[in-house]
């Protein structure tokens, strides 16, 4: 038997020029388009977490630089990019490319850490099946742990813009990034099964 459990392991959506993925449990998704599937087929309109839509800024930013740094005849093209959209000066682009790539490698290393308690707790169910008559167990509390110290890191990161730019020039550089990444991001929530045996519905 087949359903949903309120246990639900994702991938981390990239965009087009990210191609980790790392499997990891999450609240919500972070991408540019995120769909969750629910077993009523019906989604959820909520507000788009701030360290969700934060750390899908960062990644970009990341992986851009990261572009500057294999193609140096290119390197300013790709780290203007937001300082041109977003109308930044040069000081505070070079204050977003550093919290970007450091908050985007604290953040890659909590999720390798979640990977491998994911796996270990994977391990316990051959082929995702939940044994008749025994019950799922609940997420392991250090991989809870691990998504709390990652919304508290991204966070962490965000106000360190907050500090650099100053409340005026943060609150214009904030609409930008919800206006234009957050406003085009969705979440929707399954809802949990009441089943206590069947598949592990991880979806990667």
């Amino acid at each position: 038997m087949r359903g949903n459990t309120g246990l639900i392991f994702v991938t981390m959506i990239g965009l087009t020029f990210i191609d980790s993925t790392i499997p990891r449990l999450v609240t919500v998704c972070e991408a540019s388009s995120i769909q969750q599937r629910q077993t009523a087929s019906k989604k959820q309109t909520q507000t788009i977490p701030s360290q969700a839509v934060y750390f899908q800024l960062f990644r970009q930013v990341a992986a851009l630089e990261a572009k500057a740094v294999e193609s140096p005849a290119n390197a300013d093209k790709y780290r203007a990019v937001y300082r041109n959209l977003a109308g930044l000066t040069d000081a505070q682009n070079a204050v977003l490319l550093k919290t970007a790539v450091d908050c985007t490698r604290q953040v890659n290393s909590l999720d390798a850490r979640a990977k491998t308690i994911i796996a270990s707790f994977r391990a316990q169910f051959p082929n995702g099946q939940v044994p008749q008559g025994k019950t799922l167990p609940p997420p392991p509390p250090e991989l809870l742990q691990l998504q709390k110290d990652r919304d508290a890191t991204i966070l962490r990161f965000r106000d360190q813009l907050r500090t650099a730019f100053g409340e005026a020039a943060f609150a214009r550089f904030d609409a930008f990034v919800q206006g234009n990444i957050g406003s085009k991001m969705t979440v929707s929530r399954p809802v949990p099964s009441t089943h206590s045996t069947g598949s592990l519905d991880f979806q990667n």
